[in-house]
């Protein structure tokens, strides 16, 4: 069944040019997409809205990492006679997350990929779009994301680039230092952080870490942000070579260059999806390096079949035999066989997450079911899942609970 928007409704009975205009004039106050209530207490009409200009359009799509459909479900359709296009969707009153529109041209130059224009909000990351943004949806009851935004009356200090060269990798790539606002050298040793993905300017925002330190929540930290480059599909999921340079290249290098400390309980490892995945399989095989991990949605369901070559994740599985039985994933795998390391965990995961096949589900129930074993094997850990998908709308703020718990155990 279809679900209307009641304003759609009431617009659809007076189509005049000043009926319209309103509309659209109301929208650009608060904003997109619609959003109102239902006799639910959790569940709000979330209605997609994009303008068509004088470019025709053939179609208009919404595309977001948090829902479950088809799509043929996605697909907005055109109030007749009017510049609107449209789509309603039920949707839970607390979640989260970034979104844009696949638009076709009628002129025949193919689809494109745009960020609502005038969103609600926005995050700072393209997320494929070309204004170096993301539109992101934040329903009435999301959890808050208090430290995430930049605070002008925030001290910072400085971002240094860097090239580094790895023998081990045979290769090269660019880091970024993000030093706090009065880092001295001579006053260190400083705890650090390696943020996997460090290329991408919406995970984690420096600012997030600077407003923890200038709220005294954490001490000053220096933040490493790690470049991935085109070979990111083969060096962050379980490369043990990619650890060993990370553990007995780079950090050394940035130890005797920033002065940080030589205690792996003040050193973190950070990344989301495959950079949550680097980040534990680098810990657990070098705890003498790094003693915390944060990780944000670790691709946790990946076997070691699915390893083999990146093509296989999404190539054709029915070669398999029949009554193979199936594999342990394996991050998995690792923890449970891997005498327990002196590592804290902190560990999150959307609650509808949906990955790219084979992933689907088991994004979230191989996260659930790494947490079980961590918890087994006796790991000082903790972990939740947030009411969204496979979203840095929501990394980009949990990277502060992450670092809250490393800093303040309980």
């Amino acid at each position: 069944m279809t679900t209307l928007s009641p304003t759609i409704a009431a617009l659809a009975e007076n189509l005049t040019p000043t009926a319209i205009n309103a509309f659209w004039a109301e929208r650009e106050r608060e904003g997109t997409p619609l959003i109102e209530p239902t006799a639910e207490a959790n569940v709000s009409l979330v209605t997609w809205l994009y303008r068509e200009s004088d470019r025709a359009i053939n179609s208009v799509e919404i595309v977001e990492p948090f829902s479950w459909k088809e799509r043929s479900a996605r697909q907005l359709a055109k109030l007749e006679g009017t510049d609107i296009w449209y789509l309603t969707w039920r949707v839970r009153s607390d979640l989260r997350g970034a979104y844009g529109f696949n638009i076709t041209w009628a002129d025949g130059t193919g689809s494109h990929h745009v960020n609502d224009p005038i969103a609600r909000e926005y995050e700072g990351d393209g997320w494929h779009a070309e204004d170096g943004r993301t539109s992101v949806l934040v329903m009435p009851h999301a959890s808050p994301l208090p430290w995430r935004y930049a605070d002008a009356s925030v001290p910072r200090d400085a971002r240094h680039e860097h090239t580094f060269c790895s023998d081990i990798l045979g290769n090269e790539r660019r880091i970024w230092v993000h030093t706090p606002a009065g880092y001295e050298k001579s006053a260190g040793p400083y705890p650090f952080m390696v943020i996997f993905d460090g290329e991408e300017p919406g995970y984690p925002g420096p600012e997030v870490i600077d407003n923890l330190i200038a709220a005294g929540r954490i001490p000053p930290l220096v933040a490493i942000m790690v470049d991935q480059i085109e070979i990111r599909d083969q060096e962050l999921p379980g490369n043990p070579d990619f650890s060993r340079a990370l553990a007995t290249e780079l950090v050394p290098w940035l130890r005797a260059e920033y002065n940080l400390s030589t205690d792996p309980g003040a050193a973190i490892l950070n990344g989301g999806s495959y950079g949550g995945f680097c980040s534990a399989y680098t810990a657990l095989h070098h705890p003498d390096v790094f003693g915390n991990v944060i990780m944000h949605s670790p691709s946790a369901w990946m076997t070691p079949k699915l390893m083999e070559t990146w093509e296989r994740k999404y190539g054709d599985m029915s070669s398999d035999p029949v009554g193979e039985p199936a594999e342990i994933p394996y991050l998995i795998q690792q923890f449970r066989d891997t005498e327990r390391q002196p590592i804290r965990i902190w560990h999150e995961c959307g609650g509808v997450e949906n990955g790219p096949a084979p992933a689907r589900i088991w994004q979230t129930f191989g996260n659930r079911w790494l947490h079980d074993v961590l918890q087994l094997k006796g790991y000082d850990t903790t972990y939740r899942e947030y009411i969204g998908g496979h979203d840095h709308a929501w990394w980009r703020g949990t990277i502060a609970d992450g670092l809250i718990w490393i800093f303040n155990p309980e």
